[in-house]
């Protein structure tokens, strides 16, 4: 990939077909679209429809989630067209409202430069991770009334039980579930040497179950994060470890950044975005 306008107008059109049908719904399709890529070359085909378009300017997460996000941010706090700006579930065709989808254009193009600046670095990190951050945290000072940790650190809140990094009384059941699942997808890639992103993947389509209604769990950071580890080191029980350190540093994410805030800021984003930089730097 790189800069030219066909690839800018693609960028484009992803974020605004992030902002059509939501950022969620624009996740779960990614995922769909990487398992897809992904059956292409376990068929002895191109990576072509993995790189440049599961995970590239027209369905990457960068493009199509963050520009949801974004574009709910504006849709729900300065157009008051939504009831949230937290909003990732509904699809914002129902605004029919002209800047809301500009903006979801803007910011699928703001992502995919993002993403290709990290690149041109040489950042050791998961650069898609990264963008969608960026692009999280950039709505949240467009749209927002607060900055990356909204109301979390202002002392305002009167639920005293609302503040704390981690759901302690949980933690040990959180472990072993992540775990757990990490050590599923690492043994899945182990055996099958089928894609990192297989797991990635898998929890992407998942999130269909949340969309519904259900409660249902949110892993694609504890899955992606696990292949990391595994890749890194050659060890499941590594790999393992990882994600149990993603659930972690999902949850201080989600309610530091997220739980307080008025625009969308994604926990899994952010922490896949953290936990590639230790592991890429340190393993």
């Amino acid at each position: 990939m790189d800069f030219n306008i066909i690839i800018i107008l693609a960028a484009f059109c992803g974020g605004v077909l992030g902002t059509a049908i939501g950022a969620l719904p624009a996740f779960i399709f990614c995922g769909v679209a990487g398992f897809v890529g992904i059956s292409v070359i376990a068929a002895g085909g191109s990576d072509v429809f993995l790189n440049e378009l599961a995970f590239g300017p027209l369905f990457g997460p960068h493009i199509v989630f963050a520009a949801g996000v974004a574009s709910a941010g504006l849709a729900g706090n300065k157009k008051k067209l939504i009831d949230t700006g937290m909003d990732i579930l509904t699809p914002l065709v129902k605004t029919k409202n002209l800047h809301v989808y500009i903006t979801g254009g803007m910011f699928g193009i703001l992502a995919y430069m993002a993403n290709m600046l990290f690149i041109r670095l040489n950042l050791t990190v998961d650069t898609i991770a990264m963008s969608v951050f960026v692009s999280n945290v950039a709505a949240r000072y467009a749209f927002g009334t607060a900055g990356v940790f909204g109301e979390f650190f202002s002392g305002r809140k009167t639920d005293k039980e609302k503040y704390h990094f981690l759901n302690t009384k949980l933690l040990a059941f959180n472990m072993f579930w992540s775990f757990t699942i990490s050590l599923l997808i690492c043994y899945i890639i182990d055996v099958t040497g089928i894609s990192i992103l297989f797991g990635f993947c898998l929890s992407a389509f998942l999130l269909i179950f949340l969309q519904m209604g259900f409660e249902f769990p949110v892993t694609h950071h504890i899955t992606l994060v696990a292949a990391y580890g595994y890749v890194a080191t050659g060890s499941i029980f590594i790999g393992g470890l990882a994600g149990v350190l993603a659930h972690v540093v999902g949850e201080v994410v989600n309610n530091t950044m997220n739980s307080y805030g008025d625009t969308y800021i994604d926990p899994p984003g952010a922490t896949i975005f953290i936990c590639s930089a230790l592991i890429f730097t340190l393993l």
